[in-house]
Order: C-alpha cells, then sequence, then structure tokens
C-alpha cells in the first residue's frame, strides 16, 4: 500500500527530502534496493513477479519516481498490468518527461488505480489515473498514501510531524529516523477512512508501519538530496532488520530540468 512524507526544496540546504514505506504481501518477492545491471544508472528495488519497482532514481539524469495504489476494490481488476512497470519506464526511458507523458497518457487504462510522483529532483509532478490532471509540485511538503496527494489520514498527518521535526534537526540521527517509520500507533476508530475494505482492514492499514501474518511493511525509506544534487539513500529490509546506504552525486545538465 505504501506511506510517504516528502518535501521540496524545504530549506538552503536540502531540495528533496523524503521518507517513508513500501507495504506489501510477504509472499510477492521484492529485491532490496541496488543498482541494476541492465540500467547501472537506476538505484531502485525490484519486484521479483513483474519486475518493476515502487521507487527509484537514475542518478544520470536525476529523474525520480515512486508510486502507491489508489485503495478501492471495486475499481481493482486482476488483469491489467503491475503498476510498478510505471515507474521502470519512467526511469528507464531516454525520452524527455514531454515525451514520456504523451506516451503515458495513452496507456495510463492498463493499470489500475493509482497515484505517481515523478519528474527529476529538480521539477517533480503528480499525477493520479483516478481523476487525471498533471500537478507540477512547487516548494512545501507534501503527503502521499492510498487516497489522493495531501488526504489527511491519521498516518500520513503523523508522518507529515515526523518529517518536519527531522527538517528541524542541524544532527539527523538515521536509526530515529527509522524508528518514526517503525510506529505501529493505530488511528481511533473515528478518523478511520472508508475506503471499501471493511473495519478490521481500515484499522490494520492505518498506521504507519503495518504489520500482520500476511502483509506488512518491507522496506523503509529515507532519502536526501542537497542543493548540489548530492544524494544519500537510505533503505530499511525490514524483513531481514538491514539497512543499506547509496551516496552518489546526480549528473546535473539543463536537460535534466525540463
Amino acid at each position: 500500500m505504501c506511506v510517504y512524507a516528502f518535501a521540496i526544496n524545504p530549506n538552503e540546504k536540502y531540495k528533496f527530502v523524503l521518507i517513508g514505506n513500501r507495504d506489501e504481501f510477504y509472499e510477492r518477492e521484492s529485491i532490496p534496493a541496488h543498482f541494476w545491471k541492465d540500467f547501472p544508472d537506476i538505484l531502485a528495488g525490484k519486484d521479483k513477479k513483474a519486475g518493476g519497482t515502487w521507487l527509484g532514481i537514475n542518478k544520470n539524469n536525476g529523474k525520480i519516481a515512486f508510486l502507491t495504489n489508489y485503495r478501492d476494490p471495486k475499481k481493482f481488476d486482476s488483469q491489467k498490468a503491475s503498476r510498478g512497470l510505471i515507474v521502470r519506464n519512467f526511469l528507464t526511458s531516454p525520452a524527455s518527461i514531454q515525451r514520456f507523458l504523451i506516451d503515458f497518457y495513452a496507456m495510463q487504462s492498463a493499470y489500475n488505480p493509482f497515484n505517481l510522483i515523478f519528474g527529476t529532483v529538480d521539477n517533480l509532478f503528480y499525477y493520479s489515473n483516478v481523476i487525471g490532471g498533471l500537478k507540477n509540485l512547487t516548494k512545501g511538503v507534501y503527503t502521499l498514501s492510498n487516497a489522493f496527494l495531501d488526504t489527511n489520514w491519521y498516518k500520513t498527518e503523523k508522518l507529515k510531524s515526523y518529517l518536519l521535526k527531522i527538517l528541524q534537526n542541524q544532527n539527523i540521527d538515521i536509526n530515529e529516523v527509522f524508528r518514526c517509520l517503525e510506529d505501529k500507533e493505530k488511528a481511533d476508530d473515528s478518523l478511520l477512512p472508508d475506503t471499501g475494505v471493511g473495519y478490521e482492514k481500515e484499522k490494520l492499514l492505518s498506521s504507519i508501519f503495518i504489520e500482520s501474518e500476511t502483509y506488512g511493511t518491507v522496506f523503509s525509506y529515507f532519502i536526501l538530496i542537497d542543493s548540489k544534487s548530492n544524494v544519500s539513500f537510505y533503505e530499511k529490509d525490514q524483513l531481514n532488520n538491514k539497512i543499506s546506504e547509496f551516496k552518489f552525486q546526480i549528473k546535473i545538465s539543463k536537460d535534466n530540468k525540463s
């Protein structure tokens, strides 16, 4: 399901900061973040079943993308393509954002409902195939889970508050960031959304960190991109209790900003 809070140009030091969790059925295996052999500039995890990804960054051109499912069981069609392919296709495509959008609009109905944040580190967009319309994201703090951008769910508002606290700290403790992402407190019944999955599942999915017998949070993320496009990418594999760290600089050119 996934939940993210992210900031665009929050201060003079950073141009992008993200914290978030990826949730999945435990039986659906995935590979942790790594630089792909077939596309060595791309840092992302990989879904073993369909070959897509949920979050990634291209260090050569600054492309970044992450995706969440839009939760509405009435609109789900098991025959449609994996939504993780959207992120994969964007990150691997040599086309400009404008060219990608032309092809993407023609294919969006092939996927179940989704939310997509994509672009470059200097020019990010939001798109949902549920409501259509492309939104250019400006300076600010945003949240995204399994409804539309900035929907005020308990988990998104709580994650946003954690991000704001992180941004206020001069010395960031990575372990403390992941502790925030492991918050299992569930929403009061009065704050639960009604997305059509029933009370028990709404309750289960209302916490930042999800844990059940078959489904839960499998990866947690903390990404920092500073004003000089230096990237610090941290991923915690929650099933194996392992933190991975990647540091690199994005190659900036005029083409990356369009």
